[in-house]
């Protein structure tokens, strides 16, 4: 009876562990921020790109929020997938009192991918960041919402799950 105990315990912890799986509340993907300069003079641009591995949906929100001491370089977006390039643009460009934030909607009707991408824009210093951060939340895309009204600057809801240090001198 022990033994039959054994089997089935083993048997249940191997099947609920996967290698390279997502933690259930992980998301529908995983993001890592790589900067060009992580240091920069007023003036000057860092270019950012953001790794985005282990994705598990076809439709998802890349959130990227950032000081205000910096500003988003326009038509410097672009998503390389499998060695190509696809131009794109935020879906939103926004900013509050505290950050600015690029919003990208995914989905496999836009680009099709295997498994992982990388985002990569440009970010210009316009003044003084003692110590900030570039971050990234990445949501599920809910289909039943028009994508105008899904991300509001009111209420970004927006969770960290990846970051990057910038410090611009002003």
């Amino acid at each position: 009876m022990r033994l039959v105990f054994i089997v089935l315990a083993s048997l249940f912890l191997f099947s609920s562990c996967g290698g390279g799986g997502l933690h259930p509340d992980a998301g529908p993907a995983v993001p890592k921020v790589h900067l060009s300069k992580e240091h920069i003079d007023s003036g000057d641009v860092t270019e950012v790109k953001i790794d985005i591995g282990d994705i598990s949906s076809e439709e998802f929100i890349v959130k990227v929020r950032y000081p205000l001491g910096l500003s988003y370089v326009y038509d410097t977006s672009f998503f390389e997938i499998n060695r190509k390039t696809y131009d794109t643009g935020p879906d939103h460009n926004l900013a509050d009192s505290s950050y600015n934030y690029l919003v990208y909607f995914l989905n496999g009707n836009d680009i099709r991918y295997s498994g992982s991408l990388e985002l990569n824009f440009e970010l210009r210093g316009v003044s003084e960041v003692a110590a900030g951060f570039v971050e990234v939340d990445i949501d599920l895309d809910d289909l039943e919402v028009s994508n105008l009204s899904e991300f509001t600057i009111a209420d970004p809801r927006f969770t960290m799950v990846a970051d990057a240090k910038i410090r611009v001198d002003g």
